[in-house]
């Protein structure tokens, strides 16, 4: 039987629970000297690695580790394989603790390397229909395709719109250390962190302060002009070929890369209005 000195903190495993603030981890020794440890020790079977309980765990280890009254309860779990114990956690976390949405989309986004190797299966199954083009594999496709959506199986599970994810996504990538702490712990705003880090990344010389005037016709020239080119790629995209889906990942990153762009005039024209 493992014992509680046999168990293995991965710091892997630990980085993907949020941390406790200094009042919640009050809270908790609070609770434990009342109540003693009423939830078990989650811990991979075989592996001896803690999966959840780490603040307890941490708590019995510095407080409670003479005291045979106050022990803990450990509950072995199986799992095929690393990836699955992740996925276990992050999915724990997300049903469990009051979260932030930031905190939740950070947890939500470890999700993505798995997803989208979901989706590339996907795409596979649905385009192998053996040179065949027939109603019952065009189903078989069209079941596929509606599964690939990372970003918004991202943001279902965060239970958060597909905008905010992609908000806190550029905000966890670009901004400075204080800016992602502040977003984290709710001291502001998901939308102010993303206006902030947007604009930051400006280059030299766009400062709200030194734009040019802008008619109407120029802003509506460069919005039909824009659409127009949309939905001439949305067109082109819809009837690309399954063989040549493998050339679609350099269009998806630049046309992510631009949206970025987008954002950063909207940054820009917002802060203008503002001041």
């Amino acid at each position: 039987m493992l014992s509680l000195h046999d168990i293995i903190i991965d710091p892997e495993i630990e980085t993907l629970i949020p941390p406790l603030t200094d009042d919640e981890r009050t809270q908790l020794m609070v609770n434990i000297q009342r109540d003693g440890f009423r939830d078990p020790l989650v811990v991979w079977l075989g592996h001896g690695i803690l999966l959840d309980g780490h603040n307890r765990y941490r708590i019995w280890e510095a407080v409670f580790e003479d005291d045979e009254n106050r022990e803990p309860t450990i509950l072995e779990m199986k799992f095929a394989t690393r990836d699955d114990a992740k996925l276990w956690v992050i999915k724990n976390q997300l049903g469990r603790r009051n979260l932030t949405d930031a905190q939740r989309v950070m947890l939500a986004l470890q999700l993505k390397p798995s997803l989208q190797a979901k989706a590339k299966d996907n795409q596979k199954s649905g385009g192998s229909t053996g040179g065949k083009s027939d109603t019952k594999g065009s189903q078989n496709s069209v079941k596929a395709s509606e599964k690939v959506d990372v970003q918004k199986d991202i943001a279902k599970a965060a239970g958060v719109s597909h905008d905010t994810v992609h908000k806190v996504e550029t905000v966890l990538r670009d901004a400075d250390d204080q800016t992602k702490a502040e977003m984290l712990a709710n001291k502001v705003s998901i939308h102010a962190a993303h206006r902030k880090t947007v604009a930051s990344a400006l280059p030299i010389g766009t400062s709200p302060r030194r734009l040019k005037s802008l008619t109407d016709s120029d802003v509506n020239s460069t919005r039909f002009k824009i659409r127009g080119e949309v939905e001439r790629l949305l067109n082109r995209i819809k009837r690309t070929s399954k063989g040549a889906i493998e050339t679609l990942p350099g269009l998806q990153r630049d046309l992510e890369r631009l949206a970025d762009e987008c954002l950063k005039l909207a940054a820009e024209v917002a802060a203008k209005r503002e001041g």
